[in-house]
Formats: C-alpha cells, structure tokens, sequence
C-alpha cells in the first residue's frame, strides 16, 4: 500500500535511479530478486519475535540490514551476517548502509555467514527438536514429574 509513497520519497531525496521499490512480490520472481540484490533492508518499526522474509532473505546468502527491533539481535550478529541499525537514529544508519554498500567483500562474507546462521539454527528440523523439548517440559512440570509422558510427533 505504501509502493507509490515510497517511490515519492526515493525521487525527492534523488535515490530513484539506485533503488528500486518492489511492493508485493510474487513467490516465481522472489529468489532472482535475492540472487540479484546486494543488500537485503529490512527497516521495520515493529517489535518482531521473528521475521519470514529476513530469514529468507539470510537462507539466500545475503546480507541483511536490520532495525535493531524485538529478536532480530538473537539471529543477526551485528558486522558478521548483517548489520543491526537504531530505527530512531537515521544518520547513523543511513553511515551504516553506505559503509556496507560501499564494501561489496564484506557484504558477500556477510551473506555467506547469514546462510550458514539459518542452516545451523533455523531449519525446520532444528525448530522442531526446540519445540518437542518444550513440550515436554511442560507436559514434565504440568504432571509434576507423578506421570511421564512420553511424546511422539511425526514429521
């Protein structure tokens, strides 16, 4: 909904030529996006626990530009797979995104290790080793250790 406020802005502040604005993005286009960006920004003002399309954009081995908002900082090391940014101090992330645009190695490094940040700690079968376990500790606590259950999830 924002698409044609966006690009409002990008031609006011002489950017046109060098972004380009996408709004909705259909799934048979997204990974030549990815393959062709150099940077993924992710400038969000919410207070996220996760977030979809960061996790893509890091399992498509590209760098990621983040507001420092809610969990981000539990995945996105700041300088290794991405760079975490203050959303309410614009200089300074306006220095940060050039310092890594202007870096085109480290942005790749960068990439590289947001890969391997979601092959390591964001798979599914990583997710569901997490969630059994807490299941059953609470299912423990809840029966207060009198009856042990004993769950069994199929994939």
């Amino acid at each position: 909904p924002e698409k044609a406020n966006m690009e409002k802005l990008a031609k006011k502040l002489n950017v046109s030529d060098r972004i380009k604005i996408h709004g909705f993005v259909d799934d048979n286009i997204l990974n030549d996006l990815y393959k062709n960006a150099n940077v993924f920004i992710h400038p969000t003002n919410w207070i996220e626990a996760s977030s979809l399309v960061l996790f893509e954009a890091m399992a498509n081995g590209k760098a990621v530009f983040v507001a420092n908002r809610g969990m981000v900082s539990k995945i996105v090391k700041d300088g290794w797979n991405g760079v975490l940014f203050d959303i309410n101090d614009e200089k300074g992330a306006a220095e940060k995104l050039d310092a890594m645009l202007e870096n085109p190695k480290l942005c790749v490094a960068m990439g590289k290790n947001a890969r391997k940040t979601v092959i390591k700690q964001l798979t599914f079968a990583i997710h569901y080793k997490k969630l059994k376990s807490i299941y059953q500790e609470a299912f423990m606590l809840h029966t207060k250790n009198k009856i042990r259950l004993h769950l069994k999830f199929d994939i």
